[in-house]
């Protein structure tokens, strides 16, 4: 009897233990119920499908920047021909030339609830193509991942969508609410098709929720958006050594030394802007603050001609409680004061593109959505844990909430890595989790 109290009493003790570890770290691992996925839809989701899909994609070259290239026509074409073959309604809309949006519909039998999958198809530049070791549009599959531009950035999530319906179609299973895709060119293109859609063509978006397919681990509670915006500094030409180049007695302005003085002073962002810190990014590299980065730099005409102008492209990620005019206000109130500091300064900044959302719409997300639910409820097959909201510096997608529809972006974390780098890969293992959850999900809200 000692012996049994004493077994007794351990048993309490371990669990107890392992209670204080589990609520200690924050997140509660689950044995769950969730990932019984139908045999016969699971068995329709195979690696090797996955891995070759994944591959398609990537050989088509989808890369973007604005008012250089826009790759978008082949994949839209893609994409388009495989909804159709799985018998969906398909819509290709091009607002804009060369920037094509592919919408699928899968009709249920009694249309409701709408249920839609989002995803960008393109990529940014290629870069320097010398620091890969890999062709960037080969797709190559070596030692568990596939390389390639893209391919975690988002390609191998657009091919688990498309694998997770097309599992459910082949298993005869039909669905009682519509199915949809919708696949635009992001990365910054989504300002040429998205507004007119949603407002010319509504009614091909017609959903209740949009999920995400670019998502991580964690449920998107706020996106903070951002804006990108266009730096111009003007100087005055002539000679390297020689005069100005209008008349005016001095040295030639150059414009290249100006712009580099006022990039240093937008790094220093505590010194212009203002904001607050949020829970929901406080654990962000950043400590907190918002994100700006300079990504490109133009300027000049040659090596003994004083630059007369340059150009700093800057991408500006903001914190809750911010918003593009108020940051943008804000900037040019820096620069009048560094006007008034350097009086042969002539700067301007104007916007190039903006995605931002609201708070307004972001305040619908809440625990007891339909959605949110399935996803706490199916996610930790796949997970490991229920998931938590978090908070994110993408745009939301703000012509999607003006539809009606929710949007939600959530997914599989570990699918990749050096994505907008030199040998970006995918993790096909975690595109087949990815595979099994989205599919999960379609039949616990559609089914």
């Amino acid at each position: 009897m000692e012996a049994n109290s004493f077994t007794f009493l351990s048993k309490r003790r371990a669990l107890w233990l392992v209670l204080i570890i589990v609520f200690a770290s924050g997140s509660f691992l689950v044995a769950s119920s969730s990932g019984e996925l139908k045999p016969e839809v699971k068995k329709n989701i195979k690696e090797a499908d996955l891995i070759s899909l994944t591959q398609q994609l990537v050989r088509i070259r989808s890369d973007y920047d604005e008012g250089v290239v826009a790759n978008h026509k082949e994949m839209a074409k893609f994409l388009g021909d495989y909804l159709k073959k799985l018998g969906m309604e398909v819509h290709v809309i091009e607002p804009e030339p060369n920037y094509p949006t592919v919408i699928g519909r899968l009709k249920g039998t009694s249309g409701t609830p709408k249920l839609g999958l989002l995803g960008h198809y393109n990529t940014v530049l290629l870069g320097d193509r010398s620091k890969w070791t890999v062709d960037p549009f080969g797709g190559e599959y070596r030692e568990g991942r596939i390389y390639g531009l893209g391919a975690a950035d988002q390609k191998m999530a657009i091919a688990a969508s498309l694998l997770a319906t097309k599992a459910i179609i082949d298993a005869g299973i039909k669905l009682k609410g519509d199915l949809v895709h919708l696949y635009i060119p992001g990365e910054g293109a989504q300002v040429h098709t998205l507004p007119y859609i949603s407002k010319n063509q509504p009614e091909l978006l017609k959903a209740n929720w949009f999920l995400d397919t670019e998502g991580g681990s964690s449920i998107l509670k706020i996106a903070t958006g951002w804006t990108w915006v266009k730096v111009r500094v003007t100087g005055v030409t002539g000679h390297t050594g020689g005069v100005r180049g209008d008349g005016k007695p001095g040295r030639p302005v150059n414009a290249i030394y100006k712009l580099a003085k006022v990039l240093s002073e937008i790094e220093k962002l505590d010194n212009w802007m203002t904001y607050k810190k949020h829970s929901l990014f406080a654990r962000s590299i950043y400590e907190g603050k918002p994100i700006v980065e300079v990504g490109k730099i133009e300027g000049g005409y040659k090596v003994n001609q004083v630059p007369d102008w340059a150009d700093a492209q800057v991408d500006i990620r903001f914190l809750p409680g911010q918003s593009p005019d108020g940051v943008l206000t804000e900037l040019r109130a820096l620069f009048d004061r560094l006007k008034k500091e350097d009086p042969q300064l002539n700067v301007t900044v104007e916007p190039m593109t903006t995605q931002w959302v609201p708070m307004k719409y972001w305040e619908k997300l809440n625990d007891n959505d339909p959605l949110i639910k399935a996803i706490r409820e199916v996610a930790p097959a796949y997970t490991g844990r229920v998931p938590e909201w978090s908070g994110g510096s993408g745009g939301g997608r703000p012509d999607i909430w003006e539809t009606g529809a929710l949007y939600v972006s959530f997914g599989i974390s570990g699918g990749g890595g050096n994505a907008h780098a030199p040998n970006e890969f995918a993790n096909p293992e975690a595109g087949v989790k990815r595979a099994y959850l989205y599919a999960e999900l379609l039949l616990r809200m559609l089914q």
